[in-house]
């Protein structure tokens, strides 16, 4: 196979460049060079073809049937031509090829940015070793944080609840969109006031999901007033729970004379102990108080 050829079937897109040479082995070297005799000046866009030096970059490519492959860009460095140009000399581009200063080609960038996003760092590099590709965690997280973020598009129906960055300690504020369930944004805090001006920020949010928070109720009044508040699903069934235990706490004799009636042992109630531990308080509490009223009155 000719190395026109093998570049095209390598490179589909039109690149500009010419195989140098090229070495099989446990890794495929190709040593290339660019097919134009000169460059343009990134800054003044004045074309050059009079050399000043050449040197090698190895950016890492994708692999080839499982091989991996070693690129060797010879890079040619030009003089500018124009003598205002602030760039004395300049080094020819392959944009198309890799990006200035990249140690990865754009199209294995692409690749590795596919694969972070569905999978994250960690699985990313077990994934990407098995094809033949070694990249580090810690580089993939670099470019997962160079991708760009999406515009902020706020939502009219969201929910606000707090989150702690440390337990016991900071928190913040996490806002949702709750027509595809997707964040929005993150506050630095819990405090109304932060959550009042983001809400003020975004006067189009209509109907707002929270807890029982009288701060994110206070703040929701003040940012959105117009704004529906409504209480998000969890806090609902919630209060549903704790609603049904009151009746049924409240009438625990009448049922257990009604189960004892018809033969049935009534079940005794389980509580949790943080709830035994309240009823004890709440115990100790009514004792001293009544001995104070006793004390009072004798």
């Amino acid at each position: 196979m000719c190395h026109s050829k093998l570049l095209q079937d390598l490179f589909p897109a039109p690149l500009h460049l010419r195989i140098h040479n090229l070495v099989f082995g446990d890794t495929l070297t190709i040593t290339l060079a660019s097919a134009r005799s000169g460059a343009s000046c990134p800054d003044c866009q004045a074309s050059s073809n009079h050399l000043h030096s050449r040197y090698y970059r190895t950016p890492q490519d994708l692999p080839c049937f499982g091989v991996p492959v070693k690129l060797q860009l010879l890079v040619r460095r030009f003089r500018c031509p124009k003598s205002r140009c602030p760039r004395r000399t300049f080094a020819e581009r392959f944009p198309d090829l890799v990006a200035p200063y990249s140690r990865v080609t754009e199209r294995l960038r692409t690749f590795i940015e596919s694969i972070a996003v569905m999978i994250g760092a960690e699985p990313g590099a077990r994934l990407l070793e098995k094809v033949g590709l070694r990249v580090s965690p810690d580089r993939i997280l670099a470019v997962i944080g160079a991708l760009p973020d999406d515009p902020l598009i706020c939502p009219a129906v969201i929910g606000i609840d707090e989150f702690a960055f440390k337990r016991g300690h900071t928190y913040g504020t996490i806002i949702v969109n709750l027509e595809n369930g997707t964040p929005v944004d993150v506050l630095p805090d819990r405090n109304a006031d932060t959550v009042a001006a983001w809400l003020k920020a975004h006067p189009q949010v209509r109907i707002v999901a929270r807890d029982r928070s009288k701060d994110f109720a206070r703040a929701i009044t003040r940012g959105v007033p117009e704004a529906v508040q409504v209480l998000d699903r969890w806090h609902v069934l919630k209060n549903l729970r704790e609603a049904l235990e009151r009746q049924l706490g409240s009438r625990h004799n009448a049922i257990s004379e009604l189960l004892s009636g018809s033969g049935m042992i009534p079940p005794k109630p389980k509580r949790s102990r943080r709830e035994r531990e309240s009823q004890r308080t709440s115990l100790e509490r009514r004792q001293e108080r009544n001995a104070r009223i006793r004390y009072l009155i004798g």
